[in-house]
Protein backbone atom coordinates (compact mmCIF):
# COMPACT_ATOMS: atom_id res chain seq x y z
CA UNK A 1 0.00 0.00 0.00
CA UNK A 2 2.53 2.53 0.97
CA UNK A 3 4.53 1.67 -2.55
CA UNK A 4 1.74 2.61 -4.00
CA UNK A 5 1.57 5.84 -2.46
CA UNK A 6 5.06 6.55 -3.32
CA UNK A 7 4.50 5.85 -7.14
CA UNK A 8 1.15 8.28 -7.15
CA UNK A 9 3.44 11.23 -5.25
CA UNK A 10 5.91 10.15 -7.87
CA UNK A 11 4.01 10.57 -10.72
CA UNK A 12 1.89 13.42 -9.65
CA UNK A 13 5.06 14.81 -9.12
CA UNK A 14 6.12 15.34 -12.64
CA UNK A 15 5.65 18.40 -15.03
CA UNK A 16 3.75 16.50 -17.70
CA UNK A 17 1.35 14.91 -15.60
CA UNK A 18 0.14 18.07 -13.32
CA UNK A 19 0.33 19.67 -17.15
CA UNK A 20 -2.26 16.64 -18.59
CA UNK A 21 -4.28 17.38 -15.05
CA UNK A 22 -4.59 20.92 -15.50
CA UNK A 23 -5.54 20.50 -18.85
CA UNK A 24 -8.43 18.23 -19.12
CA UNK A 25 -9.97 19.88 -16.39
CA UNK A 26 -9.67 23.40 -18.00
CA UNK A 27 -10.96 21.24 -21.46
CA UNK A 28 -13.45 19.09 -19.36
CA UNK A 29 -14.73 22.89 -17.71
CA UNK A 30 -15.16 24.56 -21.27
CA UNK A 31 -16.87 21.20 -22.83
CA UNK A 32 -19.22 21.20 -19.96
CA UNK A 33 -19.94 24.74 -20.42
CA UNK A 34 -20.77 24.48 -23.87
CA UNK A 35 -24.56 23.28 -23.92
CA UNK A 36 -25.34 20.22 -26.47
CA UNK A 37 -21.78 19.00 -25.98
CA UNK A 38 -22.07 15.82 -23.27
CA UNK A 39 -19.74 14.06 -21.48
CA UNK A 40 -19.39 11.32 -24.35
CA UNK A 41 -19.09 13.77 -27.11
CA UNK A 42 -16.38 16.11 -25.11
CA UNK A 43 -14.17 12.81 -24.90
CA UNK A 44 -14.47 11.92 -28.07
CA UNK A 45 -13.28 15.03 -29.40
CA UNK A 46 -10.38 15.27 -26.92
CA UNK A 47 -9.12 12.07 -27.35
CA UNK A 48 -6.90 12.79 -30.09
CA UNK A 49 -4.89 15.04 -28.25
CA UNK A 50 -4.96 11.94 -25.55
CA UNK A 51 -3.22 9.82 -27.78
CA UNK A 52 -0.66 12.59 -28.59
CA UNK A 53 -0.04 12.94 -24.56
CA UNK A 54 1.77 9.44 -24.24
CA UNK A 55 -0.72 6.65 -22.25
CA UNK A 56 0.16 8.06 -18.71
CA UNK A 57 -0.41 11.42 -19.40
CA UNK A 58 -3.34 10.81 -22.00
CA UNK A 59 -5.24 8.94 -19.55
CA UNK A 60 -4.56 11.44 -16.99
CA UNK A 61 -5.83 14.27 -19.91
CA UNK A 62 -9.10 11.51 -19.94
CA UNK A 63 -10.08 11.19 -16.13
CA UNK A 64 -9.43 14.90 -15.21
CA UNK A 65 -11.90 15.76 -18.49
CA UNK A 66 -14.11 13.14 -17.76
CA UNK A 67 -14.38 14.75 -13.75
CA UNK A 68 -14.75 17.98 -14.44
CA UNK A 69 -17.51 17.94 -17.47
CA UNK A 70 -20.09 16.22 -16.26
CA UNK A 71 -19.71 19.17 -13.03
CA UNK A 72 -19.47 21.98 -14.89
CA UNK A 73 -22.67 20.76 -17.02
CA UNK A 74 -24.66 22.07 -14.38
CA UNK A 75 -23.78 25.42 -14.51
CA UNK A 76 -26.01 25.86 -17.76
CA UNK A 77 -28.27 23.85 -16.63
CA UNK A 78 -29.13 26.26 -13.77
CA UNK A 79 -28.51 29.37 -15.64
CA UNK A 80 -30.40 29.00 -18.80
CA UNK A 81 -32.27 25.72 -18.26
CA UNK A 82 -30.16 24.06 -20.99
CA UNK A 83 -28.91 20.75 -19.70
CA UNK A 84 -25.04 19.38 -21.41
CA UNK A 85 -26.38 15.68 -21.23
CA UNK A 86 -29.14 13.75 -19.46
CA UNK A 87 -27.06 13.80 -16.29
CA UNK A 88 -28.30 17.29 -15.43
CA UNK A 89 -32.11 17.47 -16.39
CA UNK A 90 -32.70 16.96 -12.62
CA UNK A 91 -30.55 19.84 -11.86
CA UNK A 92 -31.80 21.83 -14.89
CA UNK A 93 -35.52 21.38 -13.44
CA UNK A 94 -35.00 22.64 -10.07
CA UNK A 95 -31.67 24.60 -10.87
CA UNK A 96 -33.86 27.02 -13.32
CA UNK A 97 -36.51 27.46 -11.33
CA UNK A 98 -33.91 28.99 -7.92
CA UNK A 99 -32.63 31.17 -10.87
CA UNK A 100 -35.88 32.81 -11.79
CA UNK A 101 -36.60 33.09 -8.06
CA UNK A 102 -33.29 34.95 -7.70
CA UNK A 103 -31.27 31.96 -5.75
CA UNK A 104 -28.72 30.96 -8.65
CA UNK A 105 -25.27 31.46 -6.25
CA UNK A 106 -27.17 28.97 -3.94
CA UNK A 107 -27.84 26.82 -6.95
CA UNK A 108 -25.06 26.40 -8.12
CA UNK A 109 -23.06 26.24 -5.15
CA UNK A 110 -25.13 23.44 -4.00
CA UNK A 111 -24.55 21.58 -6.84
CA UNK A 112 -20.80 22.05 -6.93
CA UNK A 113 -21.06 20.98 -3.18
CA UNK A 114 -23.03 17.90 -3.96
CA UNK A 115 -20.51 16.95 -6.85
CA UNK A 116 -17.34 17.35 -4.63
CA UNK A 117 -19.12 15.55 -1.84
CA UNK A 118 -19.73 12.79 -3.96
CA UNK A 119 -16.44 12.54 -6.01
CA UNK A 120 -14.84 12.45 -2.69
CA UNK A 121 -16.82 9.58 -1.38
CA UNK A 122 -16.37 7.61 -4.40
CA UNK A 123 -13.09 8.22 -4.66
CA UNK A 124 -12.21 7.47 -1.20
CA UNK A 125 -14.34 4.12 -1.83
CA UNK A 126 -12.26 3.43 -4.59
CA UNK A 127 -9.04 3.34 -2.83
CA UNK A 128 -10.30 1.47 -0.04
CA UNK A 129 -12.07 -1.36 -2.71
CA UNK A 130 -8.22 -1.50 -4.94
CA UNK A 131 -6.56 -3.97 -2.50
CA UNK A 132 -9.30 -6.62 -2.13
CA UNK A 133 -10.02 -6.08 -5.84
CA UNK A 134 -6.40 -6.81 -6.85
CA UNK A 135 -6.66 -10.20 -4.72
CA UNK A 136 -9.51 -11.13 -6.51
CA UNK A 137 -8.71 -10.05 -10.24
CA UNK A 138 -5.19 -12.22 -9.71
CA UNK A 139 -7.45 -15.39 -9.59
CA UNK A 140 -9.52 -14.74 -12.61
CA UNK A 141 -8.67 -16.62 -15.21
CA UNK A 142 -9.78 -17.24 -18.84
CA UNK A 143 -12.73 -19.37 -18.21
CA UNK A 144 -13.76 -17.09 -15.49
CA UNK A 145 -13.79 -14.36 -18.24
CA UNK A 146 -15.62 -16.59 -20.56
CA UNK A 147 -18.13 -17.35 -18.21
CA UNK A 148 -18.71 -14.21 -17.15
CA UNK A 149 -18.73 -13.02 -20.58
CA UNK A 150 -21.58 -15.37 -21.62
CA UNK A 151 -23.61 -14.48 -18.53
CA UNK A 152 -23.17 -11.13 -19.70
CA UNK A 153 -24.95 -11.96 -22.77
CA UNK A 154 -27.45 -14.29 -21.45
CA UNK A 155 -28.23 -11.36 -19.16
CA UNK A 156 -28.67 -8.88 -22.46
CA UNK A 157 -30.75 -11.62 -23.99
CA UNK A 158 -33.06 -11.88 -20.73
CA UNK A 159 -33.84 -8.37 -20.41
CA UNK A 160 -34.04 -7.28 -23.87
CA UNK A 161 -37.17 -9.78 -24.10
CA UNK A 162 -39.36 -11.10 -27.50
CA UNK A 163 -41.22 -8.14 -27.73
CA UNK A 164 -38.31 -5.76 -28.35
CA UNK A 165 -37.13 -7.29 -31.89
CA UNK A 166 -37.61 -4.65 -35.05
CA UNK A 167 -40.24 -6.17 -37.36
Amino acid sequence: MHEALGALATLFGSFAALGALLGGAVAGLLAGLTPGVSGRAGLLLVTPIAIGLGPTAGSIFLIAFHSVVHTSGSIPAILLGAPTSAAEAATAIDGYAMTRKGDAGRAIGAALSASAFGGAVGALFLFLAVPGALALIAHIGTPEIAALSGLGLLSIAALSGAGSRAA
